[in-house]
């Protein structure tokens, strides 16, 4: 039996400076909180900790192989001086629900950062707006919607 194609999604004008700085941020909070659950072994994990990092390892499970191919193209772009570049990912149907999720776990990390529970703040705001593109990006093309660009500064 022949599987469907996946739909393909489009970043247009992916900030590559940008993703560097999420990437940079991101592998920083893991390390706190995989720190922070690890010295509270015996006490009630935080929820926003052990969810942002279940939630990491699950989509390197499910998405590992994707993520590594869409990431090198996006190393490759970076490393020839572009500053942007389309990006095109595959689309399942089951992205929706792990878009929304992922939503939701990191304005639930963002939550605990404010807090002040960590060294880590919450994300900056341009990180904020950067995530919500991109969420919206893939979701309305799942809808069918045309790309469009990135909107902010490269």
């Amino acid at each position: 039996m022949d599987h469907p194609a996946p739909r393909l999604a489009v970043l247009k004008d992916y900030p590559l400076r940008l993703w560097v700085e999420q990437n940079e941020y991101f592998e920083g909070l893991m390390r706190e909180y995989r720190l922070l659950l690890e010295g509270q072994a015996s006490a009630p994990s935080p929820s926003a900790p052990r969810r942002l990092i279940e939630t990491a390892e699950e989509l390197g499970g499910r998405f590992g192989g994707v993520l590594q191919t869409v990431n090198a193209e996006r190393q490759r772009a970076l490393d020839e001086g572009r500053d942007r570049m389309d990006s095109v990912l595959p689309m399942g149907d089951a992205m929706r629900g792990v878009l929304e999720h992922v939503r939701e776990v990191l304005e639930e990390s963002d939550e605990y950062c404010r807090q002040g529970r960590l060294l880590s703040l919450p994300r900056p705001p341009q990180l904020v707006a950067f995530a919500e593109w991109t969420g919206t990006q893939l979701l309305s093309q799942l809808d069918g919607a045309e790309p469009s660009p990135w909107p902010g500064p490269f």
